[in-house]
């Protein structure tokens, strides 16, 4: 009892007692942004680590001499493919000449000789050069670090999935499918291989899984927005790789499948509306970035060539059978294909609570049809489709992990996260000081046989390398044995290279 009488009220008042909550809640905000914040720093830097045992000082290939020799043209001469052949002289080529396998290497020869930068990126759009040619000059001289530089595609692209799938779904299933996808993507094998090459493979996917997580805002919000982000992400995808543009069989697949929830009770003027906004925008955000995909028909040139090589290229893409090729991508990441197995069983279990997950089914499905013919053991062409499937498993598995409890969700993935590090792992072979000199023999042969200002033919395969480290040197391609022979006997060249058993240079 107060001896004063005055009454003493020990209760914190109602405003003060929420004020002092929404302190709590904003310093337990901060400390679980700082956890995330280190945590993605440590998977990211855990990957930078990893990914670095596969990248060794070996020279430029075949596919990368020609994109730096795009790149090195400059800015403006990839932007509106300059000196890129016309359509109708590029389909007189291809049903006349382009069939006849005597004359290939001549024809890819004289292509090269004239400057199409178009056929230098192999068909591709111009958007991945562009980073390229920032990059040009001492930096793309360093193997070692360009492909150490080319890490953070892959890495930008895990960051952009995790704060999508954060956004996307909700508490403890949004942290567990992000750390799912960031071992499945990160660290699977195909992707580690993938991420150094110099090519626009990596940059393709990370467009592919910014669709699809903008369409999954789509069908998990209908607003209308993400739905046209996912059209300007169709655009650059296709600016990036030619095979984009099935990407607009997914989007029509989505139309089709909310038709009944987002599309209720549109009429034929809204529907067309909502079509002329889209394609206008598709094709909007293609010439900002691809002017000559439009004005000069490189798109329609692009497939046309993916056509040519299908029907009348034998082994286009490696001397593997489809069934090989398949049993091949099996055997090596069994891990990989089973827990997407398992994410696909699960999907048709619990498919209507997992509607989120259907555009990066669709988009990895659509993208295997578009690659199918792409017979192949190269990662590259895997890497197409793989990381959509790599989404939609781990939205899947989390989602079926949660099922079983907190503590058990958790150590699920982590479970499935050391067995996808664990398959990976398993796949990398130390580097020898013997795989050194195999990858630089016949530049080291030419680099002391001085071919400076000569006129040298060098087998075809062999032909874009050799001419990025010796620009000073006339370089021409041949195919078989018997054009190499014709070639000598004209008496325009200097020397011929020889690569088997070993390499050997026969001056003329």
């Amino acid at each position: 009892m107060n001896p004063a009488g005055v009454r003493v009220d020990l209760a914190p008042r109602a405003g003060e007692s929420n004020r002092r909550k929404r302190i709590l809640w904003r310093m337990t905000l901060r400390r679980w942004r700082w956890l995330e914040i280190l945590a993605l720093a440590a998977l990211v830097a855990g990957y930078w680590t990893w990914a670095g045992r596969l990248i060794h000082p070996v020279p430029y290939g075949y596919d990368e001499a020609d994109y730096l020799r795009a790149a090195s043209m400059g800015f403006a001469a990839n932007y509106t493919d300059a000196r890129s052949i016309s359509m109708g002289e590029f389909t007189e080529i291809g049903l006349g000449a382009g069939r006849d396998a005597a004359r290939k290497s001549e024809l890819s020869s004289s292509i090269r000789k004239r400057g199409d930068v178009l056929f230098l990126r192999h068909w591709h759009g111009p958007l991945y050069y562009f980073g390229i040619i920032a990059a040009e000059g001492r930096l793309t001289r360093d193997e070692q670090a360009m492909r150490r530089l080319l890490l953070g595609i892959p890495a930008l692209t895990f960051l952009l999935v995790w704060f999508g799938l954060r956004s996307l779904l909700s508490g403890a299933w949004g942290y567990l499918a992000g750390g799912l996808f960031g071992f499945f993507y990160l660290f699977s094998y195909s992707s580690l291989r993938t991420a150094p090459m110099l090519a626009p493979h990596s940059l393709f996917v990370l467009w592919c899984l910014a669709v699809a997580i903008l369409l999954a805002k789509f069908v998990d919000t209908g607003r209308l927005r993400y739905w046209y982000g996912a059209v300007a992400g169709c655009a650059l995808a296709l600016a990036t790789l030619e095979v984009g543009v099935p990407l607009v069989a997914v989007m029509a697949g989505v139309c089709l499948l909310e038709r009944a929830r987002v599309f209720r009770d549109w009429h034929r003027d809204e529907w067309l509306r909502f079509t002329a906004q889209s394609a206008g925008l598709f094709v909007a955000v293609l010439t900002a970035v691809w002017p000559a995909a439009i004005f000069k028909l490189s798109v329609m040139k692009a497939w046309a060539f993916m056509a040519y090589l299908s029907a009348f290229r034998k082994a286009a893409w490696g001397d593997v059978t489809f069934a090989d090729s398949w049993v091949e991508r099996l055997a090596a990441s069994p891990a990989e294909w089973l827990l997407l197995a398992a994410a696909l069983a699960a999907f048709f279990r619990w498919r209507s609570k997992l509607s989120v997950a259907v555009p990066a089914l669709l988009v990895g499905a659509v993208m295997l049809a578009s690659v199918l013919r792409v017979v192949s053991t190269d990662y590259r062409y895997m890497t197409v489709y793989l990381p959509a499937f790599h989404l939609f498993g781990s939205i899947v598995l989390a989602q079926a992990a949660l099922r079983l409890g907190p503590r058990r969700a958790g150590a699920a993935v982590a479970l499935a996260c050391a067995v996808l590090l664990w398959n990976s792992n398993r796949q990398v072979r130390p580097w020898t000081a013997e795989d050194h000199r195999r990858a630089w023999a016949v530049i080291d042969l030419l680099r002391a046989e001085d071919i400076k200002g000569r006129r040298v033919l060098v087998p075809a395969t062999l032909a874009p390398t050799l001419q990025f480290y010796f620009p000073d040197t006339a370089v021409r391609g041949y195919g078989s044995a018997a054009e190499a022979g014709a070639l000598k006997a004209s008496g325009n060249f200097d020397g011929i290279l020889v690569v088997r058993p070993e390499p050997a240079f026969v001056r003329l």
